[in-house]
């Protein structure tokens, strides 16, 4: 629908723009582009028209179409070979909404990409198709080409510039939906094949329309490279698939390569992908406020997984049956977390540390540990006040030895200062029995929000007189109120214990 004509009459002498006027049953000629066509090809899907001047040329022409204007595009020459171009050689295709013409050479047996911008038209990249019967469609901003002589589709991933074959060439096959097999005949590209774009096949002779889909499951058999097949997956629109779809997908692939005992830098790769993929999504909900909060991480219409879902569905699962050795699940965990913290600090789940924690607690790795939550090397802010929780009810779950409740103890303060939530770092303090170093935390940061009387409790239950003289004196001089606050309570053990110091 463009403002500027809604009625488009192409002949060979130019395109001629018309504006209909319903109410006065009359169609006004508005604009006029002259010049020769020999044919032309148009897109819906991007409103695109394609022009090419004279037969055996490869001088091409362009005009999109938007809502209020016709755009002509520059005009731009195919590579010509000894073969004239033909209509059915090219095809307008978008990919990752960057809008492509595809032109089959056949002599060369190469399909080449223009990339059609409003002010350039660039080439991009040559696709060998070693055919010399070729045709071109997108399903889910993939590209498929179909080498009609083989009977065989080529899938390929061209993002950003860059071209990834999928997987090796596989057989298409027929998903019925309300038919029987034997209620028509049809033959695989056949000869009365045509197609549409984007992802339509006409099947003159069957008297038959397709749409064509991605077996996703199929491709995911048939690839060999863990991490382009994530990133594959990651990048498909999840609403498009039955189960299992791009996201139960990629976690099977995870799944399989801890079950394999796969090379942790190949893990590292693809949780890489996994992180960038979460960032990804949650950049675009950030960019979109006021629509419908679909597309998070994990959402109804995003492949991406979020670390939760990765832990209850992967890793718990594989551990709780034995699967998983524990310091193998140690470092691929560690290497999850480095790549969140990388490409998706904002992602990062702070039951994701607690499982590193526990389990190099559980194997002795305190050395490790130090080095892993160094204080240059402390998880992203927000979560480390959950994180602190999640430690103080493992410490009082779990029967720790010394040293390593120790470890656990020094972490939860640690994790509870950076955090933020000095309180709760105080009541840590309070709860390992080191009165004083919470005394001097308390002052250090000026935490008023407790009152005195649970730091004098603390200094009565040590049955040392002195140190509840020093907490008394403190509590006076420090905090809010003063001696004023304390109450008769706190006075009375005051003449107690100065009596006992006499005493002793």
């Amino acid at each position: 629908k463009c403002n500027a004509s809604n009625f488009v009459v192409i002949t060979t002498n130019g395109v001629e723009l018309y504006q209909v006027r319903a109410k006065e049953r009359l169609v006004e000629l508005r604009q006029v582009k002259k010049h020769k066509v020999a044919w032309c090809i148009y897109s819906h899907e991007s409103r695109l028209l394609l022009l090419a001047k004279t037969r055996g040329s490869g001088r091409m022409y362009g005009y999109q179409f938007t809502a209020h204007e016709c755009v002509k595009l520059p005009k731009f020459y195919v590579d010509e070979s000894t073969l004239e171009p033909r209509k059915e050689d090219f095809t307008i295709l978008v990919l990752y909404g960057r809008i492509y013409c595809c032109h089959f050479d056949r002599t060369a047996c190469k399909l080449s990409l223009y990339h059609l911008f409003r002010d350039a038209i660039l080439k991009e990249m040559d696709v060998p198709v070693y055919s010399a019967h070729v045709r071109a469609s997108a399903v889910d901003n993939t590209l498929i080409v179909h080498a009609m002589q083989a009977k065989v589709p080529i899938v390929l991933d061209v993002y950003q510039g860059e071209l990834q074959m999928v997987s090796t060439p596989l057989p298409i096959g027929v998903l019925l939906r309300g038919k029987r097999r034997n209620d028509f005949v049809m033959e695989v590209y056949g000869d009365g094949w045509e197609f549409l774009a984007p992802d339509l096949v006409l099947d003159r002779r069957a008297g038959l329309l397709w749409r064509l889909a991605l077996d996703l499951q199929g491709l995911s058999e048939s690839t060999s490279e863990p991490a382009q097949l994530a990133a594959f997956l990651q990048r498909r629109d999840e609403r498009q698939y039955p189960p299992p779809g791009p996201q139960a997908l990629t976690l099977r692939l995870v799944e399989t390569m801890l079950l394999e005992r796969a090379e942790v830098s190949a893990l590292s790769s693809v949780f890489r992908v996994l992180a960038a993929a979460c960032s990804a999504a949650a950049q675009s909900v950030r960019e979109k406020p006021d629509q419908q909060r679909k597309g998070m991480p994990g959402g109804p219409d995003s492949p991406c997984i979020p670390v939760w879902m990765m832990l209850e569905r992967v890793f718990g699962p594989l551990e709780s049956q034995g699967h998983l050795e524990g310091r193998y699940l140690l470092s691929v965990l560690t290497e999850y977390m480095w790549a969140m913290e990388a490409h998706a600090p904002g992602q990062c789940d702070p039951m994701l540390y607690a499982k590193i924690i526990s389990l190099s607690l559980c194997m002795g790795s305190h050395e490790k540990l130090y080095q892993l939550f160094r204080p240059e090397a402390m998880p992203p802010v927000h979560v480390l006040s959950p994180l602190a929780d999640l430690l103080l009810s493992m410490s009082m779950e779990e029967d720790w030895d010394p040293y390593s409740a120790s470890v656990l103890e020094d972490l939860m303060v640690d994790v509870s200062s950076r955090g933020g939530d000095r309180e709760q770092c105080v009541r840590l303090l309070l709860r390992q029995g080191r009165l004083l170093a919470s005394l001097r935390f308390l002052r250090r940061w000026r935490v008023d929000s407790l009152p005195p009387r649970v730091f004098l409790d603390a200094a009565w239950s040590t049955q040392d007189p002195s140190t509840y003289i020093a907490v008394y004196r403190f509590c006076c001089d420090s905090m809010p109120g003063g001696a004023s606050v304390l109450g008769t309570l706190a006075r009375d053990r005051l003449h107690q214990a100065i009596q006992m110091s006499y005493d002793a």
